[in-house]
């Protein structure tokens, strides 16, 4: 089974979360705000008397609290410079989820004022300041939607339900759903709740129910089962948190879930204590594996870049070398074939001596050449403009001129292979200097890998400490 990575944490994920962390974050005092990615925040806690705690808020993907250590920009984004200003030493006052969506709210007290953060983790997720009043002081990202607008100075609108609150729902509600009737149960799970695919197919897998069936063909009895499944789940999530990492065939980390899921029944997995915990492995591990193949591909378009470049000068570089080649042949040719050639330059300066027309020579020189006589065989043409005759001798074709002597032609191509010999050191040493550029841009790549994986555990524990293999 092919599956994808785990992008962001589900409605369940946060209420799980949620209950590990409240107590820890609650009360807290904000020490320090860094923003180390486009989208992540990093929150620096602490209690009187406590080691400082360090949250995690990726706009999009997932909240926590995390044991790594990442490294700071030096300098802040303007973003995160307006978050100081209104939160720094704040206290974490409340964070609750709000109406079962992938929505935070932080409510934090400072200088005897309110402020809410509001972290969203659908989509591409948004982090928003707002004052008392929930009117918008800072965004992330300041948008303009269909449903409702993000900006600066309006008055905050959550988005709209994605579903009912599954925590809420009773089976009279959950009768409603008959109105999807049409639907595939599982699809119209996932519009009438606010869950994802994942725990909509799971409650159908509890309630043993074929997820493609028709809403219209479910019976009370299904219904009830339904319901129970749903009960079901949200006790796990309550009381039966058994957080793991869910490892596919290659040994990939796919998914991060909060309990036993039927789907994942078969599939390795790596156990948690904490809920928190997986949260943090997996999604770091994933943070450092996008920030080296960010640093991969930026080097890699780089190198490429001047790998284009170097082909193009292989290619000329050989290109040159057969030129070279080829000048130095129709040099020696010339002169292997002087008294030949010279006939030929002298045939052609008597019949102008006689007032004749250029092709009324050429027609006499093709006309020896159509009887088969040497050396006329070699003549291909005259070019007037440039007073040059065109031959074809011992596989080159080559043009001589009219009115020099045949010295000065066999000396012209001499030094135009001692031109393009020149020409052919500076390419070469080009060449050098873009293979070096290359090793070094390859050199660097590993360097910045490594620099980009400056994401370190804040304390070091032996891996058999961390968590258990289970097959």
């Amino acid at each position: 089974m092919e599956m994808g990575m785990k992008r962001e944490l589900s409605s369940f994920d946060i209420m799980v979360l949620l209950q590990e962390l409240k107590e820890l974050i609650i009360s807290s005092l904000i020490d320090n705000i860094y923003q180390i990615n486009e989208n992540t925040l990093l929150l620096k806690l602490h209690k009187k008397g406590e080691s400082p705690l360090w949250m995690v808020l990726e706009a999009g993907k997932r909240f926590n609290l995390t044991a790594y250590s990442f490294e700071k920009p030096k300098k802040p984004t303007q973003f995160c410079m307006a978050l100081r200003k209104y939160l720094r030493g704040g206290k974490i006052k409340s964070v609750e989820q709000h109406e079962f969506e992938r929505i935070l709210k932080f409510s934090i007290e400072n200088r005897s004022e309110i402020f809410y953060l509001i972290c969203e983790f659908f989509r591409n997720g948004n982090v928003i300041l707002t004052d008392s009043e929930f009117k918008i002081l800072h965004a992330l990202h300041y948008r303009r939607m269909r449903d409702r607008d993000v900006i600066r100075g309006e008055k905050l609108v959550f988005p709209p339900s994605s579903g009912l609150n599954p925590l809420k729902i009773d089976l009279e509600k959950l009768r409603e759903i008959r109105n999807l009737s049409d639907f595939q149960i599982v699809r119209a799970l996932t519009k009438f709740l606010s869950i994802g695919g994942l725990y909509a197919e799971e409650i159908l897998n509890i309630a043993g129910i074929d997820k493609k069936t028709r809403v219209k063909n479910l019976s009370e009895k299904d219904l009830q089962k339904i319901y129970e499944a749903i009960q079901h789940l949200i006790e796990s999530a309550e009381r039966e948190v058994k957080p793991q990492i869910i490892i596919d065939k290659e040994g990939e980390p796919i998914d991060v879930v909060p309990f036993e899921l039927t789907k994942y029944r078969d599939f390795k997995k790596v156990r948690l204590n904490r809920f928190n915990e997986a949260i943090d492995k997996f999604y770091t591990e994933y943070y450092v594996k996008g920030l080296t193949e960010r640093v991969s591909e930026k080097v890699e378009k780089e190198i490429a870049k001047y790998e284009a470049i170097l082909r193009e000068q292989v290619e000329s570089k050989r290109s040159i070398q057969e030129e070279i080649e080829r000048s130095r042949r129709i040099g020696d040719t010339i002169y292997s074939h002087l008294n030949e050639l010279t006939h030929l330059k002298r045939v052609i300066e008597d019949c102008r001596d006689k007032g004749l027309k250029l092709d009324e020579i050429e027609y006499i020189l093709n006309s020896e050449k159509k009887a088969g006589k040497t050396p006329y065989v070699y003549f291909e043409g005259l070019n007037p403009e440039k007073r040059e005759m065109k031959i074809a001798l011992n596989g080159e074709t080559f043009q001589i001129s009219i009115f020099d002597s045949i010295y000065k032609d066999a000396e012209r191509y001499y030094e135009r292979a001692k031109t393009l010999e020149r020409k052919l050191e500076g390419l070469k040493k080009a060449i050098q200097e873009m293979e070096e550029r290359i090793r070094k841009l390859q050199e660097r790549g590993e360097i910045e890998k490594r620099e980009s994986l400056k994401v370190k555990p804040i304390r070091k524990r032996k891996w058999y400490e961390k968590f258990r293999w289970f097959y």
